[in-house]
Formats: C-alpha cells, structure tokens, sequence
C-alpha cells in the first residue's frame, strides 16, 4: 500500500509539473498545475524517504530528503509576500546544509569502502558519484538561502528564480528517478533496453526548459526590479 502511495504521488507529479513548467507563468492554468505538483511531490517524496529510512537505503534518503526541501522552500517563496522571511526560510539553510553534509559524508565512505555502504554494489567508486552530486546541490542551495537571510527576503526576479529552478530541480530528480526504472522493468519483461535518451531525455529537457525560464524571468519587465540573486 505504501509503495502504491508513493508510485501515484509519483505519477501525478511527473504529469502535473511539465503542465505547470510549460503554461504561462502566473495564469489558472499553472497555478492549479503547480499547487497538484506540490501536494504530489510532498506525497512521493515523504513516503520515499520514511521507505528509505525503514530499509536504510542511502541514495533515497539523500534523493527524498533533498526533493522535500527544494519543494516546500520553493513553494513557500512564492506563498508569502515578496520581501519577507518564513520560518521556512529561515529554518531553510539548516536543512540544505544538513543534505549536503550527510551526502558529502556517505559518498567520502562509499568511495573508501567500496561495496560495503552502497547498497552491496561492488562497482564503487563509481557509487560514490551520486552523492557527491547531491552534496553539491545542496550546498549551493545552502548559499541562496544564507544570501536570502542576508537580504531579509526576495522580490521581482529573484523571488521568482528561486521558485522556478528548486521546483525544476524536483522535477528533474522526480523524473530521472521514474526513467531509471525502465531498463529494470525492461529485464523483468525480457526486453530490450530502451536507448539512454529515450531514458533520460524528458530529466534533461526539463533542465533546458528550466534554463529558458530563468533566463527569461531575468530579463522580463515585469519581475523588475530584482533585490538579489535567488
């Protein structure tokens, strides 16, 4: 019951998202969009990680703890009045910088004992990857959040950028992880794997998309004036 909790929440996101991605910002169309993104996003990512945390599998618990983060701090930036901090914010630094520490740790170990904390893969160093990606990411959003502190909260552009690229990023990490799937139902099915664009290709479009958007939020009158970089 609870993988098919986490599985919908999953599947619901992974439509939702690109629908709110795609529509023009601020419309009914991604607002509704973006607020089932939300709630699924919440859903597959807090069961993923209570899943993880029961058969102590490293890489989802950095992966759900970190998706969990990147939604509810995006979602909160752009439910509070610009220019303001929430406890989300301001509890916001502690938890990225949490991630990226644990991550950091875990990958040095997997990299020094390889196949004894990677989940029995024996092909370490090569596990040790991942979290070190994960740690680098958070620890980037780590530095917004302290400069957002810094600011006392965000307007025009740059509240809108840091809402955009940390729910894009939870998209990407929603779908990537969905894709990764595919080549292991493949086998159960004696397939054929899929081609790894075929695989991963809609992750990296939403990156592209998430590149577009930003620079177009950037340069876009009417975010303007921009406090701060999110």
């Amino acid at each position: 019951m609870t993988a098919l909790v986490h599985v919908t929440g999953g599947m619901v996101a992974i439509v939702a998202g690109p629908v709110s991605l795609l529509a023009p910002k601020g419309r009914w169309l991604h607002r509704k969009a973006g607020t089932l993104f939300y709630w699924a996003m919440l859903v597959m990512a807090g069961v993923a990680l209570v899943m993880a945390s029961i058969r102590v599998q490293k890489v989802n618990i950095v992966a759900a703890a970190l998706t969990l983060y990147l939604v509810v701090t995006a979602w909160s930036i752009v439910k509070t009045r610009a220019g303001t901090l929430t406890r989300v914010e301001r509890w916001g630094p502690w938890w990225a910088a949490a991630v990226a520490v644990g991550a950091a740790s875990v990958g040095a170990l997997v990299a020094v004992f390889p196949g004894r904390l990677y989940e029995g893969d024996q092909r370490a160093p090569e596990g040790a990857v991942i979290f070190l990606v994960f740690a680098v990411i958070a620890s980037l959003a780590t530095a917004t959040d302290l400069w957002t502190l810094r600011r006392g909260g965000l307007a025009g552009a740059a509240r809108i950028s840091r809402h955009l690229w940390r729910m894009c990023l939870a998209l990407f990490v929603a779908i990537g992880s969905f894709a990764s799937q595919a080549p292991l139902l493949a086998r159960r099915m004696d397939l054929e794997p899929p081609p790894s664009l075929a695989i991963f290709g809609p992750a990296l479009a939403v990156l592209a998309l998430m590149a577009f958007w930003l620079i177009r939020v950037r340069f876009a009158r009417r975010y303007r004036p921009a406090t701060a970089a999110a």
